[in-house]
């Protein structure tokens, strides 16, 4: 509150009433969503971190900056996941292909945004890696072009 006295705007306040409501509201819904997403007891443990004497419901963001912490660390282990899950992928011999595809792309987008970003050499590799033998012959002329 004193600092709402001083002799210019606080930037930590925001710039109206309406904005604060809005925020505080927004706040408050991603909580109760978190709250019925998070079903495991150490899952919703992160939610009572959040709380604090300023926010007695939680901080949705403190929230969803632990989930990110746990789901898509941005570290070496983000690597080595990603890694792993790209030697586990397989491709039988009458699978259609689409099916990998649709997988490589799954993990593309789940690591899009961490130091474990796949590259085309990995999608490449992989693709070569799995493919059944009846599909070299096309994979090398694609390549080739």
């Amino acid at each position: 509150m004193v600092s709402a006295l001083g002799k210019a705007l606080d930037t930590k306040m925001p710039s109206s009433v309406l904005v604060y409501e809005k925020t505080e509201k927004a706040n408050h819904q991603a909580m109760a969503y978190l709250a019925l997403a998070l079903k495991p007891m150490y899952l919703l443990r992160l939610l009572t971190r959040a709380i604090s004497t300023e926010w007695p419901e939680g901080e949705a963001w403190k929230v969803m900056t632990q989930l990110q912490e746990i789901y898509r660390p941005n570290d070496l282990q983000s690597i080595a996941e990603m890694r792993n899950k790209l030697g586990n992928l397989k491709m039988g011999a009458d699978q259609n292909p689409s099916i990998l595809f649709c997988q490589l792309a799954t993990l593309e987008h789940a690591y899009a945004h961490t130091k474990g970003r796949i590259t085309d050499d990995d999608m490449i590799g992989t693709i070569f890696a799995v493919t059944p033998e009846k599909y070299k012959h096309t994979l090398n002329l694609v390549a080739e072009n």
